[in-house]
């Protein structure tokens, strides 16, 4: 017999680590103070100017990759996920802050923004599959994620992609005049 779930507190964890964070970001930015001085808030202006031309720059090419795909109906090869960081990025750098900066430049480059495009949508995979109850197991019927039943184990290893047989039907599409 299972137990009812306990509601969950998502923002739980949140609550402490957004104040922590802006006691970091003060902390830092009165460490830098005192290490060079009034040419901190130079560095703050500076981050904040970088990125308002980062936003304005994002939305402009957004709108621009918009209008080329009404036109030819092709989708850009820049992902709307990387617009989205892109955005992302120029919103840390613009507030005042020198860890907020940080890691708004290190969403511009490339390589991090896929590390952390891969990271998030597997987060918001297993968030979206865990809240409808579903159970992911490897090939070798290991749960990786989901709500656990006690005394409930799978009976054999779920078939990976490869196991799964392909079936394909071959022939020919025949347009049929707009008769439907």
């Amino acid at each position: 017999m299972s137990h009812p779930s306990r509601p969950q507190q998502p923002n739980r964890k949140w609550r402490a680590a957004v104040p922590l964070f802006l006691l970091a970001e003060v902390l830092v930015v009165i460490g830098l103070f005192q290490l060079i001085g009034w040419w901190t808030i130079v560095v703050l202006l500076a981050m904040s100017a970088l990125g308002l031309l980062v936003i304005t720059r994002s939305s402009r090419r957004a709108w621009r990759d918009i209008r080329t795909m009404r036109r030819t109906g092709v989708a850009p090869e820049r992902t709307a996920g990387d617009a989205g960081f892109t955005l992302a990025s120029g919103v840390l750098l613009m507030i005042p802050g020198v860890l907020s900066g940080l890691l708004g430049l290190l969403l511009l480059v490339p390589f991090t923004r896929v590390a952390v495009r891969r990271t998030v949508g597997v987060v918001a995979t297993r968030k979206v599959l865990g809240a409808m109850g579903v159970r992911v197991y490897d090939g070798a019927g290991t749960q990786l994620f989901g709500d656990v039943v006690p005394g409930e184990r799978a009976e054999q290893p779920r078939p990976t992609y490869e196991q799964v047989p392909r079936q394909a039907i071959e022939g020919k599409i025949v347009d049929g005049g707009g008769n439907r």
